[in-house]
Parts: C-alpha cells; sequence; structure tokens
C-alpha cells in the first residue's frame, strides 16, 4: 500500500493497518520523468532503506546528481536527516557522499545508469 492510500485511509477512519507499513510493496517516488522523457535518458534507481523493510524506486535523468537522489530518499528514510545516512553501492563498495564537490558528477558519469541497486545506511554512530 503506497502512503498516499495509508494516510487518506487514516484520514477516513483514524486507524493505520500496522501490517500494511511494512509492507515489501515499493515506494515509487514521482519525478519529472514520464512517458514523454527518451527512455536512453533514465537512470532507474532501486534504494533499499536501512533495516531493508522497503525499497525505493526512483526514476531521473542521468544528468541528475546524487544529490537530487539523497534530497528525494530524506524523507524515507529512518533517520529523517540527510546528515545522518549516506547512499552506497555494495558492488563496486562504494560511499556516494551527499554535497561533495568531488561527487557533482551526473549519475551516469557516476556509473549509476542505466540502472543500480543502492542501500541507504545510518552515519549514526
Amino acid at each position: 500500500m503506497q502512503r498516499k492510500e495509508l494516510e487518506s485511509n487514516f484520514q477516513k477512519t483514524q486507524t493505520i493497518d500496522t501490517n500494511k507499513l511494512n509492507s515489501k510493496e515499493p515506494i515509487l517516488v514521482e519525478t519529472e520523468v514520464n512517458e514523454m522523457t527518451n527512455p536512453f535518458d533514465v537512470v532507474s534507481l532501486r534504494i533499499r532503506t536501512e533495516s531493508g523493510k522497503q525499497t525505493i524506486m526512483i526514476k531521473l535523468l542521468k544528468s541528475d546528481t546524487i544529490d537530487k537522489v539523497y534530497e528525494l530518499v530524506e524523507a524515507f528514510s529512518e533517520t529523517g536527516d540527510i546528515e545522518k545516512f549516506q547512499i552506497r553501492s555494495n558492488f563496486p563498495k562504494r560511499v556516494y557522499k551527499y554535497a561533495d564537490a568531488s561527487e557533482q558528477k551526473t549519475l551516469q558519469e557516476l556509473g549509476l545508469a542505466p540502472s543500480c541497486a543502492l542501500i541507504l545506511t545510518s552515519t549514526l554512530v
């Protein structure tokens, strides 16, 4: 069940079905990418949250930067703060840092196009 559906059901019933909060259904994040976007310009990202309970699906342009990815997933991070999580890949092992001048390359330049699986990890100690 999507977040909007959960909110709508809560407004109507004032109860939340907690079984659906831990659903394996992916969270689809809306961006400017649509059916009119050239498919060769699209990067599909699959990002697992810190606990592994949720997967966030994002489609961006290959010209976007990693900062945009951080901003889009912040609301779904279990820490809820850009400064308290990082985005990384498992293979090759690499951390993509937020607001890092060296990371201002495009998603394509970072090797994330045309698709990639990433992981959110907490930076809290």
